[in-house]
Order: C-alpha cells, then sequence, then structure tokens
C-alpha cells in the first residue's frame, strides 16, 4: 500500500530517531519527489547530512525548508547553524539579522549571536538531531537547553528544561536531558532521581542509556556504565554522543585501545568537541604522554572554558610532570569557574601544601569538605594539613572521623600514626603505622615465603629483615639492628644497593644482600624462619621513648678514606673547625618547606672563623656559584656524590667536625655515625623529629633547631651561628 506524505514523514521521523538513517534518508527523499518545496522533508534531510559530516550538501536544504515556512523558528536555528558550521559566517549574521527581524528570539539564537562576535570561536555548536513534522517534535524545544548545556550554562538549561517538562511531564528526552545537566552540574543525587523518571516513561531512549552510563561512572561503576553505553550505541549506532559516552566507559575501564578510535571517528565528525579532547587527554595521561595530554586537556578548554573537570586533570598532568606552579594555575582558572569543585579544592590545596603553603591549603581544604562533608579522602587531606601546620589535636580529631566512617582507611591510619610519632605516643604510633602496607603512597610488602616475626622468641632463629622506603629510613631503622642481632643466632639484611658496602662493614655478623626486584637468587634460596620489615622493627623493639638505645655509633665509616679526607681538608683549614653544610631535601613531597633557602643560610656560611665543606647531594653547581656571589666560600670535593657512592659520603661525612643540615640523608648518615650533627627543621618538621625539643630519640648525637613561624629560617639559623661560636673554642684544631 502506497504511503501518504504524513505517513511517510512520521515513518522517516522514526527512523531517524531509532538511528536508521538510511531509511529515513529513503523516506525524506520520496516526499521530495512527490513536492520538492515540502519544509519537513527538506530541514530533516538537511538535518541528517550534517550528522553524516556533510553541511554543504544541507545549506539548500535548509534553505528550502525555510523559504516553504519561515514562521518555523527551528529552520532559521538549523539554517545559521549549517552556515557556520561551513565557516559562512557573513551569511549566518545576515540570516541571523532575518530571523530576529521575523520576530525569531530564542536562547539559541542569542548564544549563536554570542558565537558570531569578533573574537570568538563560531562552530563549537553540535548539531543535534532535531525532527520536524505538522506539529513540531519535543526536540526543538530542547534545542536551547542543548546549546545552553555545550556554553556551560547549566542553570540555564535546568531552568528551560523545567519549562518544559512543567508543559508534559511525560516528555522522556526532556527529563534525560535534564539529568545530565544536572550530572555536569555536580548534582548527582537530583540527576538520579530525574533519570529514573525519564527511564519509566521509555526505557529505550539512546539518551537514557547514554546518561544512565554517566551516572555510573560518576558512580565508579565502570563495568555497569559500559554495559549501558553499549545498549545506547545499539540502539544509535551513529549518534555521536552515544559513541563519545562508550568511549568515556571504555576509558574508565582501561580498554584504551578501542577508546581511541571512537575518538578519532568523533573528532573527524566534529573537531570542537571538548569532551572528546578530555577523554582523548585522559587517555594519553595514563599511557605516560603527559605533553600530549596537557595539549588535549587545553584544546577542550579553549572549546568550552568553562569545562572544570578539565582544568582539573589539566592541573594534575602538571603535577605529574614536577611543574606545581603551573598545577597551581590551572587548579584556580577552574575554581574562578566553579567555585565549589571539590576535586579542584582538594588538588589546589595539596599543591600549596607542597609548595610549603600550609595556611592556603587549610582554606582550600576546609571549603572542600563543607561542598563534600561526607568525604573521607577531603578528612585525610584536611588532617595532613593541620599536621603540617602543628594542629597535631585538630589532626588527630578530623582523622578519627575519617576512621570513624571507614575503619578500614589505611591513608588515613598512617598520617594518624604520624601525629603520635610527633608527640612522641610511640605505642600508638607504631600499630597504626602498621597499616602502610595498605596506603597509596608506599611501596608494597616484598615477597618472601617465610612468616612475618610478629615478637616471638628469635633464639636459635634465621631472621631476614628487608629495608624499604628511602636511605634515610633505611638508615634510621638500622638503630635496632644492634639489638636485633642479641636476639637472633642468624640474620640476612636486604637493603638499597648504596648502603650494601656501608652495611657490610658495620654488620659484619649480618649476611647482607642488595635488593633486587625480584630478589637476589642467593636470598630467595635461603630458608627463613622469620622475615620482618625494617620499619616493623620498631612495633617490638622502640613502644616507649625508654625504649631508645643510647650507644652510638652504629656504622663505621671506610677508615682510609675518611682519613684521607680529613688529612685535605685540614691542610685547608688552617686550625678552622670543618662544617659539613648541606641545605636541600630531595623528598618529592616534603622538599620544599624542609630546604633552606641559600639567602637565610648566607650569615652562617659567610663566617670565615669556620671552614665548609659541600656534603649536599645533587646538582649543587648553580647553588655553589650563588654562594659564592653572597661572599661564601665553600669547598666541593667533586670525588664525592652520594647519589653513586653512599660509602664514600659516609666517610667525607666522618672527616667533618661538625655537620649542619637540612632534614635530609646527610642527617641520618651524620646521627649514624656519631657524627656531632645539628638540623634546622621546619616548624611542623617530619613525624622522626617530634614536635617539640632539641634532642633526638633516635640519635643522641643530632641537635635539632625548630622554626617557630612557617618559612622563616632566619631564627634557627641564627640559634646555629650562636651556638657555633659557643662551641668554636672547644673544637679540636
Amino acid at each position: 500500500m502506497e504511503l501518504t506524505i504524513k505517513e511517510a514523514l512520521q515513518q522517516g521521523v522514526a527512523a531517524h530517531k531509532e538511528g536508521k538513517l538510511q531509511d529515513a534518508e529513503r523516506l525524506y527523499r520520496a516526499i521530495l519527489q512527490s513536492q520538492p518545496a515540502h519544509p519537513d522533508a527538506n530541514h530533516n534531510l538537511g538535518i541528517l547530512a550534517v550528522s553524516m559530516n556533510k553541511a554543504d550538501s544541507a545549506l539548500p536544504l535548509f534553505k528550502a525548508a525555510l523559504e516553504a515556512n519561515p514562521k518555523i523558528e527551528q529552520f532559521w536555528l538549523s539554517y545559521i547553524d549549517g552556515l557556520i558550521k561551513t565557516e559562512k559566517f557573513n551569511a549566518a549574521k545576515q540570516i541571523l539579522a532575518d530571523a530576529q527581524q521575523a520576530g525569531i528570539n530564542s536562547a539559541r539564537l542569542q548564544i549563536f549571536e554570542e558565537q558570531l562576535q569578533p573574537g570568538l570561536s563560531p562552530g563549537s555548536h553540535t548539531n543535534q538531531q532535531v525532527f520536524g513534522n505538522q506539529s513540531q517534535s519535543h526536540q526543538d524545544e530542547l534545542s536551547p537547553a542543548i546549546d545552553l548545556r555545550e556554553v556551560g550554562k547549566y542553570k540555564e538549561a535546568q531552568e528551560w528544561l523545567s519549562g518544559v517538562i512543567e508543559n508534559d511531564s511525560k516528555n522522556a528526552e526532556a527529563l534525560s536531558l535534564l539529568s545530565q545537566v544536572l550530572l555536569l552540574d555536580k548534582k548527582e543525587v537530583e540527576a538520579e532521581r530525574v533519570l529514573t523518571a525519564a527511564a519509566s516513561i521509555n526505557s529505550e531512549l539512546p539518551s537514557i542509556y547514554r546518561n544512565q552510563a554517566r551516572l555510573l561512572l560518576k558512580q565508579s561503576k565502570p563495568t555497569e556504565a559500559l554495559e549501558k553505553a553499549q545498549l545506547g550505541c545499539k540502539q544509535s549506532p551513529e549518534d555521536l554522543e552515544s559513541l563519545l559516552v562508550l568511549a568515556a566507559c571504555l576509558g574508565a575501564d582501561k580498554r584504551d585501545l578501542e577508546a581511541l578510535p571512537i575518538i578519532e571517528k568523533i573528532l573527524n565528525a566534529n573537531p570542537n568537541n571538548a569532551e572528546a579532547y578530555y577523554n582523548l587527554a585522559v587517555i594519553e595521561n595514563r599511557c605516560g604522554r603527559a605533553d600530549s595530554a596537557i595539549a588535549n586537556y587545553q584544546k577542550a578548554i579553549n572549546i568550552n572554558p568553562t569545562y572544570d573537570d578539565a582544568y582539573n586533570n589539566l592541573g594534575e598532568a602538571f603535577v605529574r610532570k614536577g611543574d606545581r606552579k603551573a598545577a597551581i594555575a590551572q587548579f584556580r582558572a577552574g575554581l574562578e569557574r566553579e567555585s565549589t569543585h571539590t576535586g579542584l579544592l582538594v588538588n589546589l590545596g595539596n599543591a600549596l601544601h607542597h609548595e610549603g603553603e600550609p595556611d592556603a591549603a587549610l582554606s582550600c581544604l576546609s571549603q572542600a569538605l563543607e561542598a563534600s562533608p561526607n568525604s573521607i579522602a577531603i578528612r585525610r587531606n584536611l588532617g595532613n594539613t593541620l599536621r603540617t601546620l602543628g594542629y597535631l589535636s585538630a589532626a588527630e580529631d578530623i582523622l578519627q572521623e575519617a576512621l570513624e566512617r571507614a575503619p578500614n582507611d589505611a591513608n588515613a591510619q598512617v598520617l594518624l600514626a604520624f601525629c603520635k610519632f610527633a608527640q612522641g605516643e610511640f605505642d600508638a604510633a607504631w600499630d597504626a603505622y602498621a597499616h602502610r602496607w595498605r596506603s597509596d603512597d608506599h611501596e608494597p610488602v616484598r615477597h618472601h615465603e617465610a612468616p612475618h616475626w610478629t615478637g616471638q622468641s628469635l633464639a636459635g632463629k634465621k631472621l631476614l629483615i628487608w629495608g624499604e622506603q628511602a636511605v634515610g629510613d633505611e638508615l634510621m631503622f638500622a638503630t635496632m639492628y644492634d639489638e636485633i642481632a642479641n636476639m637472633a643466632s642468624d640474620i640476612h639484611v636486604e637493603t638499597e644497593f648504596r648502603l650494601l658496602p656501608l652495611f657490610q662493614r658495620s654488620f659484619p655478623q649480618f649476611k647482607i644482600y642488595a635488593r633486587r626486584t625480584p630478589p637476589a637468587s642467593t636470598l630467595l634460596q635461603q630458608k627463613f624462619d622469620y622475615q620482618i620489615a625494617a620499619g616493623d622493627l620498631g612495633r617490638f623493639l622502640r613502644r616507649t621513648r625508654t625504649d631508645f638505645a643510647a650507644s652510638q655509633p652504629y656504622l663505621e665509616a671506610d677508615a682510609d678514606h675518611r682519613m684521607r679526607f680529613r688529612e685535605a681538608y685540614s691542610a685547608q683549614a688552617n686550625g678552622r673547625p670543618i662544617i659539613g653544610i648541606s641545605w636541600r631535601s630531595g623528598s618529592e613531597h616534603a622538599g620544599v618547606p624542609r630546604s633552606i633557602p641559600l639567602s637565610d643560610l648566607q650569615p652562617l656560611v659567610a663566617d670565615n672563623s669556620f671552614m665548609f665543606v659541600n656534603l649536599q647531594y645533587g646538582e649543587t653547581d648553580m647553588d655553589l656559584k650563588t654562594m659564592r656571589n653572597m661572599g661564601c666560600a665553600i669547598i666541593d670535593d667533586a670525588r664525592v656524590d652520594p647519589l653513586k657512592d653512599m660509602d664514600l659520603a659516609a666517610a667525607q661525612i666522618a672527616a667533618m667536625d661538625l655537620v649542619v643540615s637540612a632534614a635530609n640523608t646527610t642527617v641520618h648518615l651524620g646521627g649514624a655515625l656519631g657524627i656531632p650533627t645539628w638540623v634546622a627543621l621546619s616548624k611542623t618538621p617530619d613525624w622522626r623529629w617530634l614536635a617539640e625539643g632539641m634532642a633526638s630519640p633516635w640519635y643522641p648525637n643530632v641537635r635539632l633547631f625548630r622554626q617557630t613561624d612557617i618559612a622563616d629560617w632566619r631564627k634557627p639559623v641564627a640559634q646555629i651561628i650562636s651556638a657555633l661560636r659557643e662551641r668554636q673554642g672547644t673544637m679540636p684544631p
């Protein structure tokens, strides 16, 4: 039976909505064969052409539709959009002016007018499938909201859609679109409620599947999200938005190789799709292509300057690259547009924390917790910042709140341990510290077959101790090695390779191995009764302050090297005390607040009553040049590179009369060798130095000089100068 034009149009629109584009095109063209000027058939065929990236061929169709019925607003809008897409901007301006004269004054038209302003980038709008018929479909009503969404005007889009839904409460497309806008506006609970209502009306709509997938991604359910996205693409296989969501889900599920060609297809069809660039950058960042990720995050932001998640991820990419200042700039730029974005607030807070601005960090994190009062992660970060500021009691309170909500949160437990250590509450501290193996920042447990030692008798037993964390930590935990040696008959130690000769000389009763992954074959062949991480020894040997041994030193430097260093430096000192000096920490996270600026160190090093020897590891050429320009003469021994030869560095330190240093590995070496070592500490130092006092429980020969104000090194440096002058007369020539 031959279809009427009305029936053909209805079937064409239905096929178009279902993604059956060939069927839709056939029906539209059949109508135009009979009625070449039919406005809806021309318009819808133009929409179809645009969706296939053939905007040029759509223009005459849009023009014919408009000439046939200039009273239909959507015809004006589609024609203007097509002209923008084909970069016919002057023509677009003229048609826009004609539309205004014809009485067309919609939100979408205003957006087009903004896009066509000088200096702006027209063409960012992605044409949506808008289907006309004699009554105009629901899609016409949604177009302004779509445009508002695309330029980040979420509240305005919500208002528009609320009006549409008020007139038609069963409009599933409007409800679905509203749920997406609510998600973009960080209103997940409300979005889920609206989406459920939309699905109850028509659960088979592609947009329902898309937005269900988006919501599930927000809820960290990538597998379930992918299932919904796949159903959406099955319903509408050529729909770019459905493909975009599918790519995002594949990326979240770490299926990058499947996601990339989909993203490429989307960008070929629409090179102004901000979300596609964002998803591409996420994958690139995960694959270690930092520069490319940064470039694509920036493209997403250029297209959509309100894209707060893009600002957040761009900042994180800069952090990974080591450019924390650039990261801070991006976090702040994002917050200018979305002041309550918790991710931006937390990341900015953490970045400021590591840049030595804990007060500013505290403000950011407090705002983040106010915006997300149930967040465990924010409580952890806030607790850490409070700890850094020295508010240990407040830090404990907020961390306990986190643990009440998540008792197994290892990161919160470790931070709580640091608070306890700082206050000398070793008993509780060690128990909390034992959770570090499950924390985010700690290296994994070494896999050896022997059971872990938990305090049992070691008489006649064979014990493996394996080092963990940084070199400084290994040196500090080694303060307990002599004690444990009296408890077990056969002890083996796996340590950082640079410590191997130093430990072999210092602990001749032990068998010492260089730590490798996997462990050395000679080690794997051993049959141990027990094993323990070096940092866990404290749980059994350092439960109280009185448990700390006073015997020092426990490491022995190479005597020949030490003698040669001493003779060389004494010849240059002319009777002056020989002072080893180190000023910088290499810690990735805490290096800035621990490090002493050269300008603050100058009053000490410029004192010619002493001879200063460079003990600073890492690149120091520029620092030494700066010091020379400030009138500071420092002996630099090119033979010593602690990063390569820790044993030689130990011999150099052993040749000093005194060591003055920032809190770094130099301090641990000086402490372990029994050399008088003076440490300039930040106001809230690392947990091992405690919060108060001038003495270290770990190293009796280490003296502590503390800041009284954050980032102000003048007082501890002045105290060191005064103490040196008092000591000068007692130093050996």
